[in-house]
């Protein structure tokens, strides 16, 4: 009898663990992010290092004999070396989402025009080839996501990244025409997405969308210095959004 005792008693100790067992196992789960989630914070990840990389190439604190604005190069050198870690593993979730095997490729075949475009210290095409890359993350996003809210902000902020590579490039007209979209895009869907996925940041989203306009006013005027103050402002604000 009190061998019996015993044994149920482990027995209950036994379930009683397994049942805890379950329980951490699918909290954890829980709290893993979906691939989707996953890929998407990858995407953001290599936004912000686009963005960053694209900044060094108009260093304020490198001013050229004709007072323009000059790349640090060792430091895009390294970033550039960086994004090539990070890109590594983003690939493998795109293809685990489906994303077109050929538009991946793309991305990496750019990346190696841009690098060897650095190497040659040529600003120009370096930066377009950088500008490209963005333009892909933001088509990857629609191939998983949709046209969601940060889909949307993504693909205006590339119009802006366009437009910040053709100021640097003197390209004022190009550079206006992104601008324009960006603005049309802007007010689409400030018009048609609904306010619950804007939430605490709509205060944000409406800066932003006036800061869009003033960055417009900056390149109709063709002056690099402001355009770039500018620039600077909006997309420290965009940071939030995308």
């Amino acid at each position: 009898m009190k061998k019996n005792i015993i044994i149920l008693i482990l027995f209950i100790i036994f379930i009683l663990l397994l049942i805890g067992s379950i329980i951490v196992y699918a909290e954890n789960e829980k709290d893993k992010p979906t691939l989707q989630e996953k890929a998407t914070q990858e995407i953001q990840y290599v936004n912000q290092s686009l963005i960053s990389i694209l900044e060094s190439f108009n260093d304020n604190s490198i001013l050229g004999g004709s007072g323009k604005y000059e790349p640090d190069w060792d430091k895009i050198q390294s970033q550039i070396e960086q994004l090539y870690q990070t890109w590594n593993t983003v690939t493998i979730d795109l293809h685990a989402l489906n994303i077109e095997g050929s538009s991946i490729l793309a991305f990496s075949d750019s990346l190696n025009d841009a690098t060897q475009n650095i190497k040659k210290k040529e600003k120009a095409k370096a930066m377009e080839q950088i500008a490209t890359m963005h333009q892909l993350l933001t088509q990857y996003k629609k191939q998983y996501d949709g046209q969601s809210y940060t889909t949307l902000m993504l693909g205006i902020q590339n119009q802006i990244i366009t437009a910040y590579v053709n100021v640097t490039n003197d390209k004022w007209n190009e550079a206006n025409e992104s601008l324009a979209q960006a603005e049309n895009d802007f007010s689409t869907m400030l018009n048609t997405v609904s306010n619950q996925n804007q939430g605490q940041n709509q205060t944000v989203v409406n800066q932003c969308y006036i800061l869009v306009n003033e960055l417009k006013k900056a390149s109709e005027l063709k002056d690099k210095e402001i355009f770039f103050i500018q620039y600077q402002n909006l997309m420290t604000k965009m940071d939030l959004l995308v």
